[in-house]
C-alpha cells in the first residue's frame, strides 16, 4: 500500500482522534500539527499491507474499492442504549433518502478543533448512482481532484504533476462511499451515506443513547437533531446530527470526543445541495496534468525506472536534521537503506516500527538507514522521530515532493525505498515487512 499525495484528517486534532467502536477503544496515533494536512489518496502497492491506511479505506491489491459493511456485529454491552423511537425514525429517514437518491451535489467544509484554517477543509462533490464521483478538494495549498467514471477511478494533486492515481472500481455505491471516506475518514456523515449505509453501525456497541436534540436553523434550512451518546470506560462522546426538517438531508455532524480530559472535535458542514438532478456525462471525465504518468496499481513505479538493482543509486548531497552535511560516500562499506517516508502516510507508520527492529537487530553488523521526509513541517518529523524512537539520520527540506533529493529520485509515491550493498550497488528496491530483513541479511553476507 502506497501514499500517494496526502491527506488524512485525523491528523487536525491535537490529541488522538478515537472512536468507540464495539471492539473497544480504538486510537489513532496522531501526530500534532500545526497546519492541516494536505489532500492524499492511498494507493494499492504490490506487497501485502499492513491494516492502517486503513483507517482510510483503502483500495485492495485487486483494484477495486471495498464495500462498507453495515452489518457488523456488535459486541454485547453492559446495559443496553436507551434509543428514543422518535430519534430512530429520524435516521432512519435520512438514511433512507440517500438510499434513493440518484444524484448529489454540494459543498462539504471539514475542519477540526485544531484547525488554524478558519474554512477547514472545502470539498466540493458531485456523484450519480451507482459509482460516479467528481470530488475537488481544496486545501491551504494543493487541489486533489478525485473522479470515478464508473470504471476507473483517478486522482490528482495540483502540485504533484508527475503522476496520478488509476484504479479500476466496483460497480455499486460503495465506490463513492470508499472515495468520500478518503477525504474524510474520521467523521460518521456524508460518506457512509451517500452508499445508503447507517454512519452509526460502527458505534452500536458503545452507543447509551440516541435522543432527539433541539430543532435548530442552517443556512435559512430549518433541522432537526439527533445525539448518539457514547461511552467505553475509557472515553466518552457524542455525535450530533442536523437533518433537513422537509428534505431529510445532512447538513451538519458534529463528532466530539473526550479522552483523558481532552477534547477532540470535528465538524462536518453540507450547504448548496442538490439533488436527483440531470447529469452530463462528460462532468465525469478525467483530463491527467500534462506528462503526467498513470501508476499502475498492481505493480506501482514508485521511482525513476534508472533505479534497478545492480546499477548505483544516484549521488547527491543534502543537510540533514541536525544541520550537517550528509551523502553516501559516507556509509561506504556499510549496507544502507535509503527510505523516503513521511509522518502524514499512513503506511510508512505502519512500516516504521519493522524498519526501527531492522536497524537496532542489524546496526552492529553494519547496516544503516537514510530517511528521507516528504513533510512539510520540520516539527512534525521531530514529533514522530522522538515517538517512534528512529535513532537514524533524517534528510529534510519541507518540499514534499518537489524536493530537490525526491525530485532527483523520481519519488512518485511512498514508502519507496532502496537497499544499497556495501559495494554502492543496489541491491533491492522497495522491501517491507518480512521482505526487509531477509534482504538485509543477504546484503550483510557480501562483501564490499
Amino acid at each position: 500500500m502506497l501514499c500517494f499525495m496526502r491527506y488524512s484528517l485525523a491528523k487536525r486534532a491535537s490529541l488522538p482522534l478515537i472512536a468507540l467502536v464495539p471492539m473497544g477503544l480504538y486510537v489513532r496515533p496522531t501526530l500534532a500539527q500545526s497546519k492541516p494536512a494536505a489532500p492524499s489518496i492511498t494507493a494499492p502497492g504490490s506487497t501485502n499491507p499492513a491494516p492502517g491506511t486503513a483507517v482510510s479505506p483503502a483500495i485492495p491489491s485487486g483494484g477495486a474499492a471495498p464495500p462498507l459493511s453495515p452489518a457488523t456485529p456488535a459486541a454485547p454491552t453492559a446495559t443496553p442504549a436507551k434509543i428514543d423511537a422518535a430519534a430512530r425514525q429520524m435516521m432512519e429517514q435520512m438514511i433512507d433518502t440517500y438510499k434513493k437518491l440518484k444524484s448529489y451535489s454540494g459543498l462539504m467544509q471539514v475542519k477540526s478543533s485544531s484547525d488554524p484554517n478558519p474554512q477547514g477543509l472545502r470539498v466540493r462533490i458531485l456523484y450519480q448512482k451507482p459509482n460516479r464521483v467528481v470530488a475537488t478538494v481544496n486545501d491551504t495549498k494543493t487541489t486533489t481532484k478525485m473522479v470515478s467514471n464508473g470504471t476507473n477511478m483517478f486522482v490528482s494533486v495540483s502540485n504533484q504533476s508527475k503522476a496520478y492515481l488509476k484504479v479500476p472500481v466496483r460497480p455499486g455505491p460503495e465506490t463513492i462511499t470508499s472515495i468520500l471516506l478518503h477525504i474524510n475518514d474520521t467523521t460518521p456523515g456524508l460518506a457512509p451515506l451517500a452508499g445508503g449505509f447507517d454512519p452509526l453501525i460502527p458505534y452500536s456497541g458503545s452507543m447509551k443513547s440516541l435522543t432527539v436534540g433541539s430543532d435548530d436553523s442552517i443556512g435559512g434550512v430549518p433541522v432537526a437533531t439527533v445525539i448518539a451518546t457514547l461511552s467505553n470506560g475509557k472515553a466518552e462522546g457524542n455525535i450530533t446530527y442536523a437533518i433537513g426538517k422537509t428534505d431529510h438531508l445532512l447538513r451538519r455532524v458534529v463528532f466530539k470526543m473526550m479522552l483523558e480530559g481532552q477534547t477532540a472535535t470535528i465538524t462536518e458542514n453540507h450547504s448548496e445541495l442538490k439533488t436527483d438532478f440531470p447529469v452530463l456525462q462528460n462532468a465525469f471525465a478525467f483530463i491527467p496534468p500534462p506528462g503526467a504518468k498513470a501508476l499502475d496499481p498492481e505493480h506501482p513505479q514508485t521511482h525513476s525506472a534508472q533505479l534497478k538493482v545492480g546499477g548505483k543509486p544516484f549521488a547527491f548531497k543534502a543537510i540533514d536534521l541536525t544541520g550537517k552535511p550528509i551523502n553516501l560516500a559516507q556509509y561506504q562499506g556499510k549496507v544502507v537503506l535509503l527510505d523516503f517516508w513521511a509522518t502524514w502516510c499512513m503506511p510508512c507508520l505502519e512500516e516504521t516500527p519493522n524498519v526501527v527492529n531492522a536497524y537496532n537487530k542489524w546496526k552492529r553488523a553494519g547496516f544503516d538507514v537514510i530517511g528521507v521526509s516528504l513533510d512539510e513541517e520540520k516539527a512534525n518529523v521531530h514529533d514522530f522521530i522522538k515517538q517512534f524512537k528512529m535513532p537514524w539520520r533524517q534528510i529534510f527540506d519541507g518540499h514534499k515532493f518537489e524536493g530537490p533529493l525526491a525530485t532527483r529520485y523520481g519519488v512518485m509515491a511512498i514508502p519507496t525505498n532502496l537497499l544499497i550493498g556495501r559495494d554502492g550497488k543496489i541491491v533491492a528496491t522497495d522491501v517491507r515487512g518480512p521482505a526487509l530483513e531477509t534482504a538485509i541479511r543477504a546484503a550483510l553476507r557480501q562483501k564490499s
